[in-house]
């Protein structure tokens, strides 16, 4: 019977049909009916020449596409330099700093008093820092006196800190679950 459990009437198969009609073909056609249809699919690689399947607007073949597309003509790339802030985040001297923070918290929230999912939170910002104390490489980081301080830190459960930072309210939440 289909994927309907109860058989139509004939007036709701021609209602159904009549409002078919009414429709702009080109939401409903597909393949050779359809008004954008090309026959020939196939497309040549603009480096190689080599025919390859058009797919999603590349007019490159998948092995040329790989190649290209690595470096600054990859459209995420941003530089080409890590982010010096999640390189400090990465250092053993910050893993230390959030271990303190917490061990003077005694693990708990200093909002709410909540003892799980406690993250450490930055009073003025790890950015801010780094760009005030002109930091550039990670070994300057480890030099910076301000940068370590354990008064900058200060316990917070995901909800309080997501409320500290609205604008990354999803990413702070979605590290809880």
């Amino acid at each position: 019977m289909g994927k309907h459990k109860h058989k139509r009437t004939p007036e709701q198969v021609e209602r159904i049909r009549q409002a078919a009609l009414k429709r702009d073909p080109s939401t409903y056609l597909r393949g050779e009916r359809h008004q954008n249809y090309k026959k020939d699919k196939n497309r040549y690689c603009i480096d190689c020449g080599k025919k390859h399947r058009h797919r999603g607007g590349n007019d490159r073949c998948l092995e040329c596409y790989r190649k290209h597309c690595r470096g600054e003509n990859h459209p995420a790339w941003k530089g080409g330099k890590p982010s010096l802030c999640k390189a400090i985040r990465s250092l053993v001297k910050y893993f230390n700093w959030q271990q303190d923070v917490l061990e003077r918290d005694n693990h708990t929230c200093q909002e709410c008093g909540a003892t799980e999912h406690i993250e450490v939170h930055h009073i003025k910002e790890l950015k801010m820092i780094v760009d005030e104390n002109n930091i550039e490489t990670t070994v300057q980081a480890n030099d910076c006196t301000e940068l370590w301080n354990i008064n900058n830190g200060k316990c917070l459960c995901v909800h309080c800190h997501a409320e500290v930072h609205p604008d990354q309210r999803e990413l702070i939440l979605r590290r809880a679950v």
